[in-house]
């Protein structure tokens, strides 16, 4: 939620410093160092299991799902301003659009209080990646309409999934690990993968990449369901 909140304001004071990003960036790295230098060091866990976590288990699977799905999500905050200026918006506009993404996104995760009391988290997870999918299908047509909507999905979908893989991989804190380690290995390469994709379409293909790539991951979740469901610990 607080990701939420400093991703809307976020346009709106870069706008308010000129449209230089150079300030508004030195501001928050002082705020960072001001956080790291207050925060209290991290308490000891006597017992907690260290190093890499087995790579035999096919529980691990698990994580191609998370990698593709913070992929996207990357790949839409990254692309997502250039490609609705690519399809004729002005730059505040696009700006205003962004904001509008992440209030979106921030309301599609405060939502999870009550949604989680009525579905599974991997139902949740794959409404958040196949809404994501429908909203980038219409975002080819209605890019600003289609845009904001996709940030509800996205705001559900990270969280859904961090609650179904523990359930699945147990409570050994290196599988928690794993699942950060596969989202920041997915938000790197994933807009390095669209890179060339956009390249040949121009900004606004993210669109349409985005739409096909959450698509596919939504059918083969949905497919695979029961196969996942096997690999939790009895």
């Amino acid at each position: 939620a607080v990701f939420g909140g400093g991703a809307i304001l976020g346009p709106f004071v870069v706008l308010m410093a000129g449209g230089r990003p150079g300030p508004v960036l030195l501001g928050a790295a002082a705020l960072l160092a001001l956080a790291a230098a207050l925060a209290p060091p991290d308490p000891p866990r006597p017992g907690a299991a260290r190093g890499l976590p087995p790579l035999a288990d096919r529980r691990l699977l698990l994580l191609l799902p998370i990698l593709l799905a913070v992929g996207i999500e990357v790949s839409l905050t990254g692309f997502g301003a250039s490609a609705l200026i690519d399809r004729g918006l002005s730059p505040e506009a696009a700006a205003r659009l962004v904001s509008g993404f992440f209030l979106a996104y921030l309301l599609g995760r405060l939502s999870l209080l009550w949604l989680s009391r009525a579905a599974s988290p991997e139902a949740l997870f794959l409404a958040g990646v196949a809404g994501t999918a429908a909203a980038m299908a219409a975002a080819t047509l209605a890019p600003a309409w289609g845009f904001v909507a996709a940030g509800a999905f996205v705001g559900i979908t990270w969280p859904s999934f961090y609650v179904w893989a523990a359930r699945l991989l147990g409570p050994d804190p290196r599988m928690g690990s794993a699942v950060l380690a596969a989202s920041i290995l997915g938000g790197t390469i994933g807009p390095l993968a669209l890179r060339p994709v956009l390249a040949a379409t121009g900004e606004e293909g993210v669109f349409a990449a985005v739409a096909l790539v959450g698509g596919t991951l939504a059918a083969a979740v949905l497919a695979l369901g029961p196969l996942l469901a096997r690999l939790a610990p009895r």
